[in-house]
């Protein structure tokens, strides 16, 4: 090394810091958001995502929606990852990745357990999630319950061990896809069908929340 690099690395270094001073907090800043846009774009180009643009598709009566926003009874926005609406029903689908062999709980309020490398440890129970989400969806969209039907999707698991639920539970994405396309039971007309899908249109279009109306205790009294 030259005997002028030391004090060139010297005069370099308060430069250096100067330029991370600036660039920390704007890097700091615009993590979020990058987080934010590339959650939206795996939520659609996601293994999920592309097998109900595959399976699902509009020739067969089915509408695939993704990452839509609704809004709660407390101003709070809860992003649903993926929604099908077809002339049999709403599908809320939400999707978790795990791992090991999970035994499932179906009360939502209890842990589900998981046993990795010969220790068992408890995991957040999903069905907290889903059970919300389509409850958002039934209110938001002015649909019965009965016409709404949740979805989860569990996938990386070696083995899920789970009492009968009302929420359907599916260890790929492929059997998640059939099941909508072969259900047969019909929940709207085509008229409700229209209505139904020009309101999520617009909200996938505009990116804005679809809002649940005020619960009827909550609503102003008409005198």
């Amino acid at each position: 090394m030259s005997p002028q690099s030391p004090s060139y690395l010297t005069q370099l270094m308060p430069l250096l810091v100067s330029w991370l001073t600036v660039l920390l907090p704007m890097l700091c800043a615009l993590l979020p958001a990058v987080l934010f846009f590339r959650g939206r774009q795996q939520g659609r180009n996601g293994s999920l995502g592309r097998m109900l643009q595959r399976k699902l598709r509009p020739a067969d009566g089915f509408h695939v929606y993704h990452d839509l926003e609704f809004e709660n009874d407390y101003g709070e926005c809860v992003r649903i990852e993926h929604l099908v609406l077809g002339s049999s029903g709403v599908y809320p689908i939400i999707s978790t990745r795990l791992s090991g062999e999970v035994l499932a709980d179906i009360d939502a309020s209890v842990p589900w357990r998981r046993m990795l490398h010969g220790r068992e440890q408890p995991i957040p129970n999903p069905l907290a999630r889903v059970h919300g989400a389509a409850d958002l969806v039934s209110r938001s969209l002015g649909v019965a319950p009965a016409c709404v039907h949740p979805l989860l999707v569990v996938t990386g698991v070696t083995r899920l061990a789970m009492p009968p639920s009302r929420v359907a539970v599916f260890l790929s994405p492929k059997s998640a896809c059939e099941a909508v396309h072969d259900r047969l039971a019909l929940s709207f007309h085509d008229e409700q069908l229209q209505a139904l899908r020009a309101r999520l249109d617009t909200a996938q279009r505009t990116e804005r929340p679809l809002s649940a109306p005020l619960p009827q205790a909550s609503r102003p009294s008409v005198l």
